[in-house]
């Protein structure tokens, strides 16, 4: 969801949001961390829907320990960074990971 809405400021001198692909007036390694955040929680997210197949639950409860922990992470990073929207986003969802896990407890 990050990588394709415009979230993203664009510089400090346009005041346009944008996709990540999108983004011009910041430096390309902040691009990269990023994608490499984003990319890891979606990563960990379709190892959640494989893991859910099997009778692990030890594999589940790292999966989620580790899909919280990147979900803090991306709220940090989007956060120091000055991405508001994008931190906001994060944080929801790390809201609602929190809700469902004490839900499943």
């Amino acid at each position: 969801m990050l990588l394709f809405i415009p979230v993203f400021r664009n510089g400090s001198e346009t005041p346009s949001a944008v996709s990540l692909f999108g983004m011009e007036g910041e430096s390309a390694w902040l691009g990269i961390v990023f994608a490499v955040i984003i990319g890891l929680t979606v990563l960990n997210g379709i190892c959640g829907a494989i893991i859910a197949n099997f009778d692990k639950p030890l594999w589940n409860k790292h999966r989620l320990f580790t899909g919280v922990g990147l979900s803090i992470i991306g709220v940090i990073v989007f956060i120091v960074t000055r991405q508001p929207y994008a931190g906001i986003i994060c944080f929801a969802l790390l809201v609602i990971k929190g809700f469902l896990l004490i839900k499943v407890k």
